[in-house]
């Protein structure tokens, strides 16, 4: 079964399974036999003549497959050196570089933030006079608007107070006349309303006294007629029952 394997996959028949029926061995021992011989068959087909006992061939793949693994370690092996030097020389070059590069940001930020710190200093003292003096001037017209606004709303205080002295004297004139030609007006609808009601009442009284004694006289009928139905009924039934 190894034979089977490894010639199929050093001959590359993989694409052949379909054609020629081949499968992957399973646990039976006649159908492994089978699938080696039909595999052997194959080998005898496609490879040169002179190779007429596979295993050779297969032993031949094995060494060649060490030589190319050796081969590829020993490779692999110096490249990997080779790129642990480079970069091992190219970490040393980029600390130096960055070193040199952080020193030079710090001497020229430093030079920076001096400069800067003077401009600002010098900036803020004149802006602390400007600022002085026009809090100076703003106080001193400020104060004089004070006085004249002051002068101002004391003059028309004045004026208001006397304006609205009339006007509330006018307003308690004529509310004092309306309220009394309201009273006038208002008694006399009372009184026509009283008038008007208490009749009304008496009316309704007449007319509530004549129905009351109308339904009285309906229902007192009715009563009598019901108790002479309902005592011929019992006398009826009396007699029934005895």
């Amino acid at each position: 079964m190894k034979y089977c394997a490894l010639i199929q996959n050093f001959l590359g028949y993989a694409k052949y399974t379909k054609a020629y029926g081949i499968h992957v061995p399973s646990k039976d021992d006649d159908v492994i036999r089978r699938d080696v011989k039909v595999t052997e068959k194959m080998f005898y087909q496609e490879t040169d003549k002179n190779y007429k006992n596979y295993p050779n061939v297969i032993e031949l793949q094995h060494k060649v497959t060490t030589k190319l693994q050796q081969s590829y370690n020993k490779v692999t092996t110096k490249l990997q050196q080779s790129y642990n030097k480079v970069t091992t020389k190219l970490q040393q070059s980029y600390n130096k570089v960055t070193t040199k590069l952080q020193q030079s940001y710090n001497k020229v930020t430093t030079k920076l933030q001096q400069s800067y710190n003077k401009v600002t200093t010098k900036l803020q003292q004149s802006y602390n006079k400007v600022t002085t003096k026009l809090q100076q001037s703003y106080n001193k017209v400020t104060t004089k608007l004070q006085q004249s606004y002051n002068k101002v709303t004391t003059k028309l205080q004045q004026s208001y107070n006397k304006v609205t002295t009339k006007l509330q004297q006018s307003y308690n004139k004529v509310t004092t006349k309306l309220q009394q030609s309201y009273n006038k007006v208002t008694t006399k609808l009372q009184q026509s309303y009283n008038k008007v009601t208490t009749k009304l009442q008496q009316s309704y009284n007449k007319v509530t006294t004549k129905l009351q004694q109308s339904y009285n006289k309906v229902t007192t009928k009715l009563q009598q007629s019901y108790n002479k139905v309902t005592t011929k009924l019992q006398q009826h039934y009396n007699k029934v029952t005895t």
